[in-house]
C-alpha cells in the first residue's frame, strides 16, 4: 500500500511540476489546470472547496479572497523538481513527505505533507500539511468563513 501511495504522489508531482514551471498563460493560478484536468486525483471534498476558492478569486480581480500560493507545492516560487521522501500509513490514510529538489539536494523538510485516500480501486488526495499544523482544507474554510462574514 506505501508504495502505491508513493508511486500515484511522485507520478502526479512529476506531471505537475513541469505544467506550472511552463504556464505562460499567468491569467488563472497553476493549481487550477490540476484541478481542471485530473479531477479524479482530488477527493471530492477537496476538489468542491479549491473549485468554489477559484470562482471568488476570479470574481475579485485585484484582489486577494482565496489562496495566494501554490497549495500543492506549499510555495510561490517552486523548486524544478519534487521527490517524495517518507510514506507512512495511518488509519487507512497514505501520507507522504514532498520535499523540493534544488542542484539535485533534496531539502531537509517537506514542503508538504499529502494526505491521499485509497477507495474505490484508486488513491486520491484528500488533503494537504504545512508546516506550523496548517493545511489546505483549513486554510479554504477559514478564506470561506471570512468571505461570508464580509458579505454580511
Amino acid at each position: 500500500m506505501p508504495g502505491s501511495c508513493r508511486k500515484f504522489t511522485q507520478e502526479f508531482y512529476g506531471w505537475y511540476v513541469p505544467l506550472i514551471l511552463n504556464d505562460k498563460r499567468g491569467v488563472e493560478a497553476a493549481s487550477s489546470w490540476a484541478i481542471k484536468l485530473r479531477p479524479t486525483s482530488f477527493s471530492r471534498e477537496l476538489l468542491n472547496a479549491l473549485t468554489e476558492d477559484m470562482k471568488e478569486q476570479r470574481k475579485a480581480p485585484g484582489e486577494i479572497v482565496g489562496i495566494d500560493f501554490d497549495p500543492f507545492l506549499n510555495s510561490q516560487d517552486p523548486a524544478s523538481e519534487y521527490a517524495v521522501g517518507k510514506v507512512s500509513v495511518k488509519n487507512g490514510k497514505c501520507f507522504a513527505d514532498t520535499h523540493s529538489v534544488d542542484s539535485g539536494k533534496r531539502s531537509l523538510n517537506a514542503e508538504v505533507v499529502t494526505e491521499l485516500q485509497f477507495k474505490q480501486g484508486k488513491w486520491s488526495f484528500t488533503n494537504f500539511h504545512y508546516a506550523k499544523k496548517t493545511n489546505l482544507l483549513g486554510i479554504l474554510k477559514g478564506l470561506k468563513a471570512e468571505r461570508t462574514k464580509a458579505r454580511i
